[in-house]
Parts: C-alpha cells; structure tokens; sequence
C-alpha cells in the first residue's frame, strides 16, 4: 500500500493537470457548481415553456368556445326574430280574418282597437232622457278580448238557426281560418 506521502504528491499532480497549474481547485468547484445551477435553470425554462404552451392551447380552446357561443346567440336571435315576425304575421292575418268574417255574417262593424268611438257621442243624455254614465275606456271589451272568446270551429257559419254544425264547408272555403292556418304552416 502506498504511504500517506505519495497519495497526496499524485493527487496535487491530477490537481495540476486538471488545472493546468493556473487555476485553483475552488475556482474549479465554483464552474462546478454555476454548471448545475445552467442545468436546473435550463430544465425550469423547458417547464414554463411547457406551460404556457398549455395556456395557449387552453386559451385558443376559450375562444372557440367563445366563437361556438356567439354563433349560437347569433342564430337563437335570429330564430326569435322569425318567430317574432310568424307571430307578427299570424295576428294581422287572423285580425283581417276576424273582420272579414264579422262583416261577412253580418254582425256588422269589427271590433274597434282604438277609442274613437267612446267621442262618438257629445250628447250627454240617452235616447230615453236619461243622462249618460261617463265610460270607463279600460272596462270595456278589446277585440282580442272577445276575439278569445270566439270558438275557432264556430266562426263562418252563417243563418238564422245559429252555428252550422258541418265543418266541411269551414274549412273548404278560401278564405277560412283553416286556411290561414294552412299558408302560415307552408310558409314556416
């Protein structure tokens, strides 16, 4: 076995070599340890690298989303205006309906949807000479008021004995409701 003396002679030697007789072995341990400090920092940037790679992705997937939701407002707006406007539509087709059916029957005038008959009369006694109530314009009915009373199955039928009880003619003529019903149903 080699004595202590020739250990510490060959291991001043490799220092040498290693260092080339300039550089001190602390200056070598120093380079060492900058070396692993490159190496950890090398590995945390591949780690944020790998983050924001993924809060790009999860980012660009929000905005598809975003994208997808907008659409899908975009076309349930535009499905609510053609309903609106079918809506729109079947109230003044069934209002002129009303009143051609009304005027047909001979109830006579359709029902009023504004209050310039409540003014019709300045004359504030009645045919009896009693004096005239004043009208409440809100108390009395709307059209679409009795409209809704009205039995769809019933309107158009037409003489004295009341409602006609055969249906096939309603619903054969050009102008009734069924009809009317039938255009808005091909127009959808």
């Amino acid at each position: 076995m080699p004595d202590p003396e020739t250990l510490a002679d060959r291991l001043d030697a490799v220092e040498r070599v290693l260092t080339d007789g300039e550089t001190d072995l602390a200056a070598v341990e120093d380079a060492a340890d900058v070396a692993d400090r490159l190496d950890a920092l090398e590995e945390r940037i591949a780690a944020v690298e790998r983050q924001v790679a993924d809060l790009e992705a999860a980012t660009q997937a929000l905005r598809g989303y975003v994208g997808n939701v907008k659409a899908v407002n975009d076309e349930v707006e535009r499905r609510a205006d053609l309903a609106l406007a079918r809506g729109e539509t079947l109230e003044r087709l069934l209002e002129a309906e009303l009143e051609r059916l009304l005027e047909a029957d001979g109830i006579g005038e359709p029902f009023r949807t504004d209050d310039s008959h409540l003014a019709e009369s300045t004359d504030a006694s009645l045919a009896d000479g009693t004096a005239a109530q004043p009208v409440d314009p809100s108390a009395g009915e709307g059209w679409r008021d009795a409209a809704a009373k009205i039995d769809p199955d019933d309107i158009g039928a037409t003489g004295d004995d009341g409602p006609s009880t055969d249906r096939a003619d309603e619903s054969d003529r050009p102008g009734g409701l069924r009809a009317v019903l039938e255009r808005l149903r091909e127009a959808s």
